[in-house]
Formats: structure tokens, sequence, C-alpha cells
């Protein structure tokens, strides 16, 4: 009997696999931008305005606990890791004038007038220096940590909480201050183990923690003014051909399979579900919303199609904001 009730239960596993998509494939979609930065212009300035820690006053930044010459050495870090996650966006945008960009610093000691945005005939001398009208300027940027340890069901857990603070500001010629990012946010990293000390081993050095931090953060900031690549991953339904390679993704296969035999309604399903992947994939969004519109009509109350379908409806807004940004 119990042997009857594992055959029984692989069987409907089996059932339940030939009907969920068993395989992966990963591609690279251009995102929009969050910000559009105005199009008539043909460079871009990159100001760093950031104070040097020892002009800060917010509680928040535990460099005003570290002595001058470690202040330096962290300060060093943070800067390189910052310009260095946005120029990895930035240079390599789909904008091209964004490409043709300048880097420059102005950081000085003064506490007058903490973090007050520029004035128009300061962003307008900048831009006569520069050949430019449009400014984005990293103007402050703090941090501090904590260490939380904890013991779940004898296992050891170390959480470090990185609080990140930063001010970013872009300038236009004769607008002066035209948009502000203030961001203020906590990246964690935890370890575990059977003790501490092995929970402890597997969390970033202090430094490491600083520049990988950073570097995310100044990415992250290209990343709303610039459109970027994305992963995007997609499912779809394993279809091997005897004799064959794998054929699930084969564009001409799957046309074929697909003005054949409409009996077989599980299999015309899936082809119509992977003709959608394959479309998307290629970028032709409308050709895979026409697609899977055809696997509905086989399966109109499949959850899988209807979560597809709101994926691709998005991904063709995304796309004609993204063409609207790259070719104005």
């Amino acid at each position: 009997m119990k042997g009857r009730l594992y055959q029984i239960i692989f069987i409907f596993s089996l059932f339940l696999l030939s009907c969920t998509p068993g395989k992966e494939i990963s591609f690279e979609v251009l995102q929009a931008a969050e910000f559009e930065l105005p199009v008539e212009n043909d460079s871009l300035l990159v100001l760093n305005l950031a104070y040097y820690p020892w002009v800060d006053t917010l509680s928040i930044n535990v460099l005003n606990r570290v002595g001058k010459s470690e202040q330096y050495i962290i300060d060093t870090f943070v800067i390189a890791s910052i310009f260095n996650g946005f120029f990895s966006v930035i240079d390599n945008s789909e904008i091209q004038w964004l490409t043709e960009n300048q880097y420059y610093e102005i950081r000085g000691d003064r506490t007058e007038n903490f973090l007050d945005a520029l004035n128009i005939e300061s962003v307008n001398y900048l831009c006569d220096e520069f050949k430019t009208s449009q400014i984005v300027a990293l103007e402050y940027y703090g941090f501090d940590f904590e260490y939380d340890y904890r013991e779940i069901d004898e296992s050891h857990y170390v959480v470090l909480d990185f609080l990140r603070f930063m001010v970013w500001r872009i300038y236009q010629r004769d607008m002066g201050l035209i948009y502000k990012d203030i961001v203020r946010d906590t990246v964690n990293w935890i370890g575990y183990g059977i003790n501490y000390a092995m929970a402890e081993d597997q969390l970033p050095g202090l430094l490491d923690a600083i520049k990988e931090a950073f570097w995310f953060a100044g990415e992250s900031f290209a990343k709303k003014i610039s459109p970027y690549w994305q992963e995007e991953v997609r499912n779809y339904y394993f279809m091997p051909v005897q004799g064959t390679s794998d054929m699930s993704l084969d564009m001409d296969y799957l046309t074929r399979i697909s003005s054949k035999d409409k009996s077989r309604k599980g299999k015309i399903f899936k082809t119509y579900y992977n003709l959608a992947v394959v479309n998307e994939k290629e970028g032709n969004i409308e050709e895979a919303i026409e697609t899977l519109r055809k696997a509905a009509v086989i399966r109109p109350n499949s959850k899988l199609v209807k979560s597809y379908m709101e994926n691709l409806e998005k991904s063709l807004k995304r796309r004609d904001k993204v063409l609207q940004q790259i070719s104005e």
C-alpha cells in the first residue's frame, strides 16, 4: 500500500513539473532612467563638492570620531568608490552626451552655509568654464555602522548594519538647482556559524564594507539619471527533440510546431509560451504579447500566463520610455 502511495505521489509530481516551466534564461534589458535630464546638452560636468570629513557636524558621520590622518585615508577610499560606481554606468550610457563628461573637485573646509545649494551665478560660471550646461554634483557623504549579535537555535549570527547618507544635486545653466537626491539608507551583511568568531569571519572588513557600500551608492545614483542595462530572468518549458539538441527556444522550430496539429493542446501551449519568451529576448515585445495571447486562449485561467502578460505590458511601457530618452 505504501509503495502504491509513493508511486501516486511520484506521478503527481511529474504532472506538476510538466505544467511548470522548468528552465531559465537570462538576458540584458535596457531600463529607463528615473529622472530625465534636459536633452539640449553636449557634455556633462561631474563635480565633487563633498566637504572634507573634519568639516562635518552631522552626528551620523563616524569619521568625526577618528583622527585626521585616518579621515584622509578613509575619505580617499569613499570618494574613489562612489565615482567608480557612478562612472561604471555613465561611461557606458546609451545617451551619448552623458559619456562626454568631465570630472572636477572643489572641496573645502568652510562651515558657513553648510550644505547650501550653489547659486545661479556659481552654476553659470562653472558652465562657462567647462563649456557645458549641465552639472551633477556630490555634495555630502557620511556613514555610521553597528554590529548586532544574535543567537537563534544554537546558531550564532552577526549583523553588520552600514548606514549611508549622501546628498546629490543637479544644476542647469540659467536655472540653478533642478534636482536633489538625498540618500539615507542601510546596507546589511549577515554572518552565521557555530560561534560568534565563525560568524564574524563571514562579514567583510570595515574598509571592504565602506568600498562596497559606496560603490553601489554611486552606481545607484547614476542609474537614476541614465538608462542602464539590467539582467532579466524568464522561465520556459523544456522541449527536447529526439536526435537533435534542445530546441526549446529555437524560433524556427517553435514557429513550425505552432502551425501544425493543434489537437495536442499541451504542447501547443508550451510552444506559444516559449515563443513569447524568445520574442521578448529579441526585443520584439509586441510579438511576445501577441503570441502569449494565443497561449491564453488554450489555457485562459493560467496564472502563469497572466503573470507573464503583466510583465510584458510593463516591459512595453519601459521600452517606450527608454526609446524616448535615448532618441531625443
